[in-house]
């Protein structure tokens, strides 16, 4: 997904390690390759758990972007984020949902 902030434009790109804990936790976090810097990461966790009939996800996550702006363009660099940040989880579930094809409750 394309960012754009001001007239300054990024497409994110990052490494994230997994790893499974107890069987109903996944943990993520950002580790690029050796000698690759990345402008963007991420961190947290998926929990699963039983329910009647189905499986409760739960995420945690925690994106970061460093972007070539001054810090007077935080609030609009805030907003964007948020907006952003939205939008993938909208696009997360939904893809989530029709890979199972279940529906969300």
């Amino acid at each position: 997904m394309r960012l754009k902030v001001l007239g300054v434009g990024i497409s994110p790109v990052f490494t994230e390690r997994m790893t499974f804990v107890d069987k109903q936790r996944i943990e993520f976090t950002h580790e690029p390759p050796p000698g690759v810097s990345e402008w963007a990461g991420a961190e947290g966790r998926y929990e699963l758990s039983d329910v009647e009939g189905g499986t409760n996800l739960a995420i945690d996550l925690h994106l970061a972007v460093d972007m070539p702006l001054s810090r007077l363009a935080t609030p609009v660099v805030t907003r964007t984020m948020q907006a952003t940040m939205q939008m993938m989880g909208d696009r997360f579930t939904a893809n989530l949902l029709r890979e199972l094809d279940a529906q969300q409750r």
